[in-house]
């Protein structure tokens, strides 16, 4: 029974962790380069806030740059895929874009 409820408890604790919020995701994991106004704090890093900037693009071409990684051209820096966080699901990526997308979007 004991055994049991250790098992229970790891897998309870192991289910939080993917069960993120795309703003608690954006917070531990990609605050970092894009900073908490999404204008960015690293060379290279997008800035949300341009209007006519990354947001602009389409959720499939985003997904893509965000799972597999992308450098823009002429920057100095690539964004790791999946931003650094091997861990994140797909699904865990679309509620990212979804809240960046939220939050920042000057299209709202």
């Amino acid at each position: 029974m004991r055994k049991l409820i250790v098992y229970l408890l790891i897998s309870l604790s192991a289910f939080s962790v993917y069960a993120l919020t795309g703003e608690a995701i954006y917070k531990q994991t990609c605050v970092a380069c894009h900073g908490a106004n999404g204008q960015g704090t690293v060379p290279g890093a997008a800035n949300f806030t341009d209007e006519k900037g990354v947001l602009s693009k389409s959720d499939s071409v985003l997904l893509a740059h965000i799972i597999k990684g992308y450098q823009s051209p002429g920057s100095p820096m690539a964004m790791p895929p999946r931003g650094g966080n091997p861990k994140l699901t797909d699904d865990d990526l679309k509620k990212t874009l979804a809240y960046i997308r939220q939050t920042f979007s000057q299209k709202k």
